[in-house]
């Protein structure tokens, strides 16, 4: 390479070097409002990875090997069980799912020149919970009802709540605008509230629980003068006031729906009845399924129409728009059979047993989190049956994963994290 080649490589280096920290927070926070941007970006990411992966192989040091052979495992056995079922042809979609965690390896490497990836993975998801508090305003001062930001609701309360999660994650060198953890989580409650969907609450509840026992733990809390302390006080209680405004007719209307399912499950279940009653249909229809073919399933392309053919027959057409049955064990019964239900638990119970058992404090709560936002929302919606929760629980994974290691060498397992600015 001639002198003049290296200096403009140097160059392009460099430049990377100061906008690949920023190009990665703008991917992550881009998640909920551009898809263009953010597959866009997340390429850019993952095509940089299998260059290096190429012609640069040292760089895939940054991936921890359990890690990468547990993905492959998971891949390879959710392929072979496609091709014993026979669905692996005409089912590519739902045989892919498995295969995000593997694919999505490369993508670390492609994040070599930035110093901490989880940083501003952090950065983003606090960049994106501020964009949609403000887009969940503006819908709910035009009334809108439930509001799914260009998704079905439900899954738009999920992404929300993951990125609040994220947003969690106390990392250093943060814009000072953008260091408070705690604000970003909960201020994401007012575009999850403006979406109705109840099953991530609970998620908000466990980490208030949190951070009363943090703050009870402390032995002395920061002393503030008296007109900051009324500032704060006045800030709070109008921002109180003015979601309580906005979100009060939504919030009413679910807490009445819920009542209604309630008192419904006491009768037989009945689609009339809402949500609770029809998840309940579907279930006992999906053990119908299941029974059929227990240990491989029959793929995803086949399930909606052997789940509904499994239904009371007065419900058919009604619930015929339901594909799955709204629970992550059973969806992947269906598909994949008993085997790939231990296979799903295994890999995913492994990755976040070994983020939880070198993680520092901060990244275990994180953990204790996400795993509850997983199981409250699986249980009820199906959600490893779309891709971009499948990406994103891969990319967390791999993220947590990683800075357990250290994104420098030596990469060893534990925490390498600079403390919190």
């Amino acid at each position: 390479m001639s002198p003049r080649s290296t200096s403009l490589f140097r160059k392009y280096l460099l430049l990377r070097r100061r906008a690949d920290p920023w190009l990665l927070s703008l991917a992550v926070a881009a998640t909920m409002i551009s898809d263009a941007v953010s597959v866009t970006l997340f390429s850019y990411f993952a095509g940089t990875g299998f260059y290096l992966a190429i012609f640069r192989p040292k760089t895939l040091r940054i991936i921890d090997p359990r890690y990468a052979v547990a993905a492959l495992f998971f891949a390879v056995g959710a392929l072979a069980i496609h091709l014993l079922n026979g669905s692996l042809l005409a089912d590519g979609r739902h045989a892919s799912y498995p295969l995000y965690p593997l694919l999505m390896l490369p993508m670390l490497a492609g994040m070599t020149l930035i110093g901490s990836p989880l940083r501003q993975f952090v950065i983003g998801a606090r960049l994106a919970v501020l964009t949609l508090t403000v887009w969940a305003a503006i819908a709910l001062i035009t009334g809108e009802g439930r509001y799914g930001f260009g998704l079905t609701a439900s899954n738009a309360a999920f992404s929300i709540t993951f990125l609040a999660i994220a947003s969690r994650l106390r990392v250093d060198k943060t814009p000072g605008w953008l260091a408070n953890p705690s604000i970003w989580f909960y201020l994401a409650l007012i575009p999850v509230l403006a979406t109705g969907t109840r099953a991530v609450l609970p998620v908000y509840l466990l980490a208030a629980g949190f951070d009363l026992m943090r703050g009870l733990g402390k032995r002395s809390l920061p002393r503030l003068s008296r007109s900051r302390m009324a500032l704060t006080a006045s800030a709070v209680i109008v921002a109180l006031a003015a979601t309580a405004w906005l979100l009060a007719p939504g919030i009413e209307k679910r807490l009445t729906d819920t009542a209604v399912e309630l008192n419904a499950l006491t009768r037989a279940p009945d689609p009339a009845g809402g949500g609770l009653p029809i998840r309940i249909l579907l279930w006992q229809a999906a053990t119908g399924v299941i029974a059929d073919q227990p240990l491989v399933g029959i793929g995803g392309l086949e399930t909606s129409s052997e789940l509904n053919a499994h239904l009371p027959e007065a419900y058919r057409e009604h619930l015929s728009i339901l594909s799955f049955s709204h629970n992550f064990i059973l969806d992947e019964w269906m598909q994949r059979g008993l085997i790939g239900v231990v296979l799903m638990l295994g890999f995913y119970g492994y990755a976040l047993a070994r983020i939880y058992r070198f993680g520092t404090p901060d990244i275990r709560e994180n953990t204790l989190l996400f795993v509850a936002l997983m199981l409250v929302f699986e249980s009820l919606h199906y959600l490893l049956l779309v891709d971009r929760h499948v990406a994103f629980i891969s990319l967390y994974l791999l993220l947590l994963t990683a800075a357990n290691r250290g994104f420098h060498p030596p990469y060893r397992d534990g925490p390498h994290r600079l403390p919190a600015a």
